[in-house]
Order: C-alpha cells, then structure tokens, then sequence
C-alpha cells in the first residue's frame, strides 16, 4: 500500500491482516481518485468511526503499531494518521495502554493530550461552529491576512470548543513561515489558554525564531529566553538539538552562565547525545561577542579536554573574538594554527581583523589585514568593505566611513541594513543629526528603505549624547514615513518626553510599550 501503483486488492488484503472486513460502502472509497495512500487512510477511519466489528476491537495493538508507521508515509498523510489515532483514541477505551499520551513526536503537528479537552467540551458548542473557524483560519492563512487568523484564533480559543490543535499548529505555522514570530507567541498562549499542550518541537522552532527577530538583547531575545525557561519547566526529555537551542536563547539575552551550565550538562552525560563542536561555538560566540577572552578560553580548553575536533566556526569565532577584545596578535596566531591544521576559513576572519584595526585607527595593522588578505588570494568583498565602513564609523569618523561607503558601492557591493545602522548610530553619537539625513538618503539611494531599526540606532545614539530634541525629531520622521515603532523605540521616546518636560506623551508612550503587540512592532501615534 506504500507504493503509488498498488490495485485495489492490494489494499483490501492488507485491510484484512488487520482484521477489518471491508463493506461496500468502503470499497467505493477505495475507487476514489485522490490518490492510494489517502484512500486507505480514509478507510481505517470509515472503519472506526462507523461499523466496529469484534475483530477490529481484538486488533487495537496492531493499530497502535501502524500509527508509529503512518509518518512515513509522507507529510500530506501525517495530519491524517493524527486525525486517525484521535478517532482511536475517541471509539476505544483502553487505547492510551498502546498509544501513550506522552510518545514523543516527528512533527509539532501531532498532539497526543487533546482528546481529553474534547470529551469535556463535548455538547457545549455545535461541531458545525468548530468547523466554521477551521475553514476561516485556513482561508486567512492561505491569504496571508496572519493579524486576522491571529485574532481569530484567540478568540476561538477563548470559546467552549476550540479548533483542534492540528488547526491552531497550522496558523502557528504559517506565522513562523511568513517570520512573524511574535504572531506565533500569540498563537502559543491561545493553545495554552485552551488546554493543550505545544511539543518541544513547537517550542524550539518558536525559541529559534525569535532569537533571530531584531537584535541580540531585544525584545525577541528575552521572549525567546523566557520559552526556553517554560520548556524547561516542563521536565521533558530533551535532545542534543534542544540543548543548542536553549544554549542560543540564553546566549541572546547574555546569560552566559546558564548557557555554560546547559553546556556541563552535555558533558556530564546527563543529556543522551555528547556535545559536538556546534554545541561550543555557541557558548564561545557569546564570549566573543562580549570580548570575554578568559571565557573564550576556558570554552577552548573545555572544548580540547573532551576530545572535540575544533570547525571552522570555532576558528571564526576565536579571531572575531580576540579582535573585538583588541588583541589582533592572538587573532593572527588563531589564522595561523588555523592554516597550519590545513583550514581555508575565507574572508569572514580576516574582515574581523580589518574592523578592529580601522575601528582602532592603526593604519599599519590595517594595511597588514588587507596585504594577508591579497597574498591568500582573498578578493575585496562586501563583507570586508563592510568593517572598513563600520569600523571607521566606529571609532567616530564619519568622512572615512561615508568615503569608504561610496568606493565599496563603486566596486559593486550592496551595503545592508545592518551596514547603515551602524553609521547612523555613529551619527548620533557623533551629534551630527545633519550627516544623519545625508546616511538615510544614501541609504535609500542604494535601494533601502529604513527600517525601524535604522531609526533606532540613531535615537540611541543621539540618546546616549542627550541630544533629546533631535531623537524626537527622529521619531517624526519615522512616524511620517509610516514606519511603526517598538517597544525599543516607546522606551526611548518615553525617556526623551520626559526629559523635555512632556509629561503627557511621556506616560502615552509608556503605556504603549506596555501595550500588547508592542513587541513586535506595534503602533502609537506621534
């Protein structure tokens, strides 16, 4: 029955074995056109849900078995063998002794504690109304209006018979697709509010998702943190790939010591699976990152001491990191064990040596990071335009950076956003809200409209000058180019009115930061 061309005896001998005794009304859905896998699905819940002989109930072991062999069917029959071993679950008691509540799961999708919330809510609302909000959430999603399915959701939830889980894990799905994660944070406290319970699986893609919304530290990170810490909480077994995913979230807010603490874990065996050489880079980037040599090299010996072969990550990340720390010596001695153990790491290492050197302003350290770069065949990428760029904008001086700007968009290179937040926050630090306007207008010159990002990298920096007016004046423009604000941005502004004396706007800015969707980018008038 697994293969396309199977005929229909094929189907009905199998059917058989299991000790199902097929009826009319059954073979006739075997004829259908839909597809051979699909057809025998539906049959097994024809069977259950309808005509239940006495060797179907002798079989339920047998079915128990086949539910663990339906995933690998394929994905479109997976939301079916769910569906099925609910119908299992709902037609025959003594069933939870083959199909545990707590198997574990291939797929967010399955969700094996619903049936419980079903038997309550039985008869309070119509199944017609249930069906209504299955066949308005799909069509939402499928027309990308995820504000509306959202809202929807919630309200359905809220309800005495909510959608199933497998419809609900579908708009949470579709949210995570269309990278709008903090949609998804809604979606998983409405499963919450209406007794289910989201798998690890769930979790982790939502935990892994937020952490890449905005910067590390923002409010992404922190909610990302705080899955984590629920997931936790719950006391299910986790894998070495949910470890990682704690260990980012965990390095995403600074908290490094838990990170490390995940990490012991790992090598004390109290996690099934050893840790790989992923599982300390990820520990090593936040020490990087900070500047943190001890850390760095503390993760290094650990890394040495459990026998665990270093990547070209972990290569990467030492340079980056003893760059960031001011130490271009140690970072050339890492490029060098690097080409002595016969690795070929790229431009990425080298443009950290290029940043700290024109971020320090030491030409010669400079001209040597681009000299290694030509003697090894290195061409002048985006990425190394990029720390010259940055880092001129980094140590303040804005003609070289805006000079550097133009000869990388005359070698061809698009700059990124990333690229022109660091110069506007250079210019609000360099109380140069006029060279600000001219970056925003290269910016868009270059084929980038702002982002709310850009406007709060130069309100941070003009705010960590106290040029208060002048980020006010900021956040006019941004509020007239239609870009909405976050909680980042509520904050700012609520400090930058309250510093003005506009107390009013202050306190309607703080209530907005407050407000829920702030998050994730929601409004607040001017």
């Amino acid at each position: 029955f697994r293969e396309a061309q199977c005929r229909h005896h094929s189907y009905k001998g199998h059917m058989a074995s299991l000790g199902v005794h097929c009826s009319c009304a059954w073979e006739a859905q075997l004829t259908c056109s839909t597809g051979p896998r699909h057809n025998y699905l539906r049959c097994l819940r024809r069977g259950l849900g309808g005509e239940r002989s006495p060797q179907l109930r002798q079989r339920i072991p047998t079915y128990a078995i086949y539910i663990d062999a339906l995933p690998s069917l394929g994905r479109r029959d997976h939301g079916r063998s769910v569906a099925f071993s609910a119908s299992l679950a709902r037609g025959h008691q003594g069933v939870d002794s083959h199909i545990g509540a707590e198997r574990p799961s291939p797929s967010p999708r399955e969700h094996t504690g619903s049936s419980q919330r079903s038997a309550s809510s039985a008869g309070k609302e119509p199944a017609s109304s249930k069906n209504s909000y299955t066949r308005k959430l799909r069509e939402l999603c499928s027309s990308g209006q995820l504000d509306a399915a959202c809202r929807l959701a919630e309200e359905a939830c809220a309800g005495a018979n909510p959608p199933s889980y497998t419809n609900l894990q579908h708009v949470l799905n579709a949210t995570l697709q269309a990278h709008s994660p903090f949609l998804a944070v809604r979606i998983l406290r409405a499963m919450s509010r209406a007794g289910y319970a989201p798998n690890k699986v769930t979790y982790c893609a939502l935990i892994a998702a937020l952490g890449r919304e905005g910067p590390r530290g923002g409010e992404g990170s922190v909610q990302a943190f705080e899955l984590w810490k629920e997931l936790e909480a719950r006391n299910v077994e986790l894998d070495a790939a949910a470890i990682r995913t704690g260990m980012k979230a965990c390095v995403g807010v600074g908290d490094l010591p838990a990170a490390e603490a995940l990490l012991s874990g790992l090598l004390s065996g109290a996690h099934p699976a050893p840790p790989d050489a992923r599982a300390f880079n990820i520990v090593l980037s936040g020490h990087a990152r900070a500047g943190d040599v001890e850390g760095m090299e503390r993760t290094l010996r650990a890394l040495c001491a459990a026998d665990v072969p270093a990547s070209d990550v972990t290569y990467n990340t030492l340079v980056d990191g003893y760059a960031r720390a001011g130490r271009p010596a140690a970072a050339r001695d890492v490029l060098a064990s690097a080409a002595a153990a016969g690795r070929r790491l790229g431009a990425r290492p080298h443009a950290s040596l290029v940043h700290a050197a024109a971020a320090a302003g030491d030409a010669p350290a400079l001209g040597a990071a681009l000299e290694a770069m030509a003697v090894g065949g290195l061409p002048r990428d985006a990425m190394t335009w990029g720390a010259l760029v940055g880092g001129a904008a980094a140590r303040g001086d804005l003609a070289t950076a805006r000079a550097d700007l133009r000869e990388m968009l005359a070698a061809g290179h698009a700059p990124s956003h990333a690229l022109f937040n660091g110069l506007l926050g250079a210019c609000g630090v360099a109380r140069s809200p006029g060279a600000a306007r001219e970056v925003l207008a290269d910016m868009r010159r270059a084929g980038l409209e702002p982002r709310r990002d850009a406007y709060l990298a130069l309100a941070s920096g003009l705010a960590r000058v106290g040029m208060w007016h002048a980020v006010l004046d900021t956040w006019s423009e941004q509020h007239r180019r239609g870009v909405a604000p976050d909680v980042r941005m509520h904050t700012l502004l609520t400090q930058a009115y309250g510093r003005v004396g506009r107390l009013q706007d202050a306190a309607r800015h703080y209530e907005a930061a407050l407000a829920p969707g702030s998050a994730g980018g929601g409004g607040g008038a001017a």
